[in-house]
């Protein structure tokens, strides 16, 4: 595969990347804030809690890429996922 396929093909993904986050951003700004706390069940996450996931797990692969490696264990990818998802989550 060219160099110039692999340009194309990575762009690709950036573009369809930003337009899912833009989507997913967009829907979320339709919940009323005091909404977002809200759960339809005990066990159920709510919005905010799905966003802050989302959040924070984009944030653990996009520093995979970044850094051109897969963590050495589990808990080099998990804990600071977590971390932003606590602070996400928080941020109210």
């Amino acid at each position: 595969m060219s160099s110039e396929s692999h340009i194309f093909i990575i762009n690709s993904y950036k573009h369809r990347t930003n337009s899912a986050m833009n989507l997913f951003i967009q829907n979320l700004s339709h919940i009323p804030e005091d909404k977002l706390s809200w759960k339809p069940t005990l066990t159920a996450k709510s919005a905010l809690e799905i966003a802050a996931h989302c959040a924070g797990y984009s944030a653990g692969f996009a520093m995979i890429i970044q850094n051109g490696r897969f963590p050495e264990d589990v808990n080099e990818f998990t804990v600071p996922v977590q971390e932003r998802i606590e602070s996400i989550k928080t941020v109210q």
